[in-house]
């Protein structure tokens, strides 16, 4: 069984969100798909997907090269992480500028994926890591429906919901 929570955040929960994550462990951030292999030193501008690995569970990161269509017509290169059954939680953003989102924004841990293809991990330990992440999303935010899914709004995101 996968986890998840429903989570909408502004920049500085954001901020606030990977200050708690770094006083828990080492972490490194990853895009969905990013100009370059590397990982990121935070939630960048432009992205509405991104992958958190505690460095506490060993992985190494993997990319595919890919291309698309700008804006411009002219091709240009992005990098895809490979993320099946790796020790990380996929944070998707919530649309807080939508009034009735058809998806909301959450913390997500695909479990079963890791249990059944490869459990190199400490599973029992990454999930105690994403209880202590849930317990300070409901800790800090308030839970209420937005569009079609109740999510956890943390104040920045709050305050703009309500503005």
């Amino acid at each position: 069984m996968s986890r998840q929570i429903g989570i909408a955040m502004d920049s500085d929960d954001e901020r606030q969100f990977l200050e708690f994550l770094r006083e828990y462990g080492s972490i490194r951030v990853f895009r969905d798909w990013s100009p370059s292999p590397t990982a990121t030193d935070s939630f960048d501008s432009d992205a509405q997907k991104f992958w958190i690995h505690n460095e506490e569970y060993p992985w190494e990161a993997a990319f595919e090269d890919g291309a698309y269509n700008g804006a411009d017509g002219r091709q240009k290169a992005y990098f895809r992480l490979v993320t099946s059954c790796a020790p990380f939680i996929e944070y998707s953003r919530h649309p807080i500028h939508l009034k009735s989102p058809p998806t909301g924004g959450r913390l997500y841990w695909t479990k079963e994926i890791s249990r059944h293809q490869h459990q190199w991990y400490d599973l029992e330990k990454f999930d105690r890591w994403m209880t202590a992440v849930m317990r300070w999303v409901r800790k800090r935010g308030q839970k209420m429906q937005h569009g079609y899914s109740e999510t956890w709004f943390l104040p920045g995101a709050l305050k703009r919901e309500r503005s």
